[in-house]
């Protein structure tokens, strides 16, 4: 049996695949990990109380932030304790959605989620990475850019009356805690994302519509554009914010004379693909 992790931030989407069954588990996602490694196994260990560990031969896990080796050796330890006859793989995020997106052929990656990320990848590895900037820099394409960008507008009283309505009563907002939540907050990445559900409620408005392609817009502009000597290959979308806005990201890419490639959801089945055939 083989193991498949695609973990973000709040939660973590598990395959187990053998020859006879495909289980799906989803637990809480990197943060439990960060958190003691006691912890994080015990947790593991209840939500996959029925799983025959023993029969698990090779894990492939793939995560955000692994460039930093101290959140790469706490996973493996966790990983290695749970599945302790297993080969553990662990990747960074990029790498999976290339893999799922692409399998082994030449293109750019990206994440558009929580946050975005993008690699070119030649079929093998990422060989090249523009990097991610964070959403306290402007990561364009990201649902806390997103968030950020009507932040912005709202405080420039650049928000349409209308909208602005909605958002004070929807909202009950108070924008001494609004600014406590972005500049001392515990988790302001969640926070700024947390907005889009506001603005997904209202997407087909004219204002909001077009905050969707600026933060597209901006993605393009800082990061794909980067890609100097590649702009050949097609730009292939993973995430949430990529798939459920795709015709206006499509918009965007044609203004900019972009090509697209896929643009799917999430990564697991073209990571099941790319590790069983």
């Amino acid at each position: 049996m083989i193991v498949i992790a695609d973990s973000g931030s709040t939660k973590t989407d598990w395959l187990f695949i053998n020859k006879h069954q495909r289980i799906c588990i989803e637990t809480p996602g990197i943060e439990l990990f960060l958190q003691n490694s006691e912890n994080a196994s015990k947790i593991l260990t209840d939500c996959f109380l029925k799983q025959d560990f023993n029969s698990v031969f090779e894990v492939f896990f793939y995560g955000s932030n692994f460039e930093q080796s101290t959140i790469n050796e706490s996973v493996h330890h966790i990983l290695s304790n749970l599945f302790n006859r297993a080969e553990i793989h662990i990747e960074n995020e990029i790498l999976g959605a290339a893999r799922s997106l692409l399998g082994h052929e030449k293109g750019i990656a990206c994440i558009l989620d929580t946050a975005a990320d993008s690699g070119y990848y030649d079929g093998q590895t990422i060989a090249k990475k523009i990097p991610a900037l964070g959403f306290l820099l402007g990561e364009g394409g990201s649902r806390s850019h997103l968030g950020m960008l009507f932040l912005k507008d709202y405080c420039d009283y650049e928000v349409p009356g209308d909208i602005k309505v909605l958002f004070e009563d929807e909202l009950n907002i108070d924008m001494n805690e609004v600014f406590r939540s972005v500049f001392k907050g515990e988790y302001p990445l969640h926070y700024l994302s947390g907005l889009s559900e506001f603005l997904e409620k209202h997407r087909n408005h004219c204002y909001v519509r077009n905050l969707i392609k600026r933060n597209f817009s901006d993605f393009f502009v800082s990061n794909i554009k980067q890609y100097n000597g590649l702009q050949q290959h097609k730009v292939n979308f993973v995430g949430s914010v990529a798939y459920h806005y795709s015709e206006l990201l499509e918009e965007v890419a044609i203004e900019k004379g972009i090509p697209l490639g896929k643009i799917i959801e999430k990564p697991m089945d073209g990571l099941e693909l790319f590790h069983t055939k």
